[in-house]
């Protein structure tokens, strides 16, 4: 009978009595680590998917927005937008470098400080605006006059932005959701987002605010998903709980799958060479921008939906 007992207690059950997953933990085995990835939270998808979202909606919104506080005092000339364009594509790289680096070099509880710091930081530039005392050069050639300005006044939060996809994929990746091993499905909700914006400015938001009004929603958006981010910061205090051997195993895995990162740019390319010719048409043809944004929303949404379905 003792023989029995000792079978039983030693055979390995599930809930329901049959099958090989485990439900005990061996002496100094973490059981957090061996049951980390045995849920699926739909709260916690939709909460990462929706600061996806509104933080590629103000990515692409803002594009527009401060490139058009500059046409009074630069016209609405192709090198200055394709000045702005070459800027903000600049500083999205150095987000997702940032991002990287972040990930790869600092520990996951103190990732969310540290970017944590980085947002705030961005609100000390809001509301988004050009001092009058700001003039181009008139003896000269006025793009590094440009790219100043739009380091000053709108870098850091672009910054700050850009970053948001990469780093809270990892985030995700870290979490005890089902789907914590291929965060990857939420490009979907940040494309959708960049594609919602493509089509929110010139239908809705240009024409019912104006610059200083549509300044001042950006930075509530923009507090809102300060907000948002340090709620998907919280799966992260049971990261700790992890053991080193699993960590090490998840950021090798997204060192991996930054490759996926780099294969979206095409994706970002097109969004600023449409937004360029977009705002070009706004300047010179007024009324067709609506279609010309109609145009580029069809042919960008084949991208939103390949990435939905992967």
């Amino acid at each position: 009978m003792k023989a029995e007992l000792s079978n039983f207690e030693s055979s390995p059950m599930t809930t329901s009595g049959v099958g090989s997953a485990r439900t005990w933990c061996e002496p100094g085995e973490d059981f957090a680590g061996t049951t980390r990835r045995e849920t699926l939270n739909y709260g916690l998808i939709g909460l990462y998917a929706g600061v996806l979202f509104l933080s590629a909606f103000l990515l692409m919104w803002v594009q527009p927005l401060f490139t058009k506080m500059v046409l009074p005092r630069l016209g609405g000339s192709s090198s200055v937008w394709n000045t702005a364009m070459m800027f903000f594509q600049i500083v999205l790289l150095a987000g997702y470098a940032y991002a990287h680096l972040l990930n790869r070099f600092a520990a996951p509880r103190r990732q969310p400080w540290i970017h944590g710091a980085v947002l705030l930081g961005g609100l000390l530039f809001l509301p988004l605006a050009i001092q009058p005392s700001k003039t181009p050069p008139t003896d000269h050639s006025p793009i590094l006059w440009l790219i100043g300005l739009l380091t000053l006044s709108v870098g850091w939060p672009f910054f700050a932005l850009s970053s948001s996809a990469p780093l809270l994929q990892a985030w995700f990746s870290r979490s005890r959701n089902r789907l914590a091993n291929d965060p990857y499905f939420l490009y979907a909700a940040s494309n959708f987002g960049s594609l919602l914006a493509l089509l929110a400015f010139p239908f809705l938001l240009e024409p019912s605010l104006n610059l200083a009004e549509q300044s001042r929603l950006w930075r509530a958006s923009y507090i809102l998903l300060f907000v948002l981010v340090g709620m998907c910061a919280l799966p992260l205090r049971s990261a700790a709980a992890i053991d080193d051997s699993l960590r090490d195993g998840g950021s090798l895995n997204f060192r991996g799958r930054m490759l996926a990162t780099a294969a979206h740019m095409d994706f970002v390319g097109i969004r600023s060479i449409q937004l360029a010719v977009r705002c070009h048409v706004v300047h010179h043809h007024g009324s067709r921008v609506r279609s010309v944004a109609v145009g580029f929303a069809v042919g960008t949404l084949p991208v939103v939906i390949r990435d939905g379905v992967q």
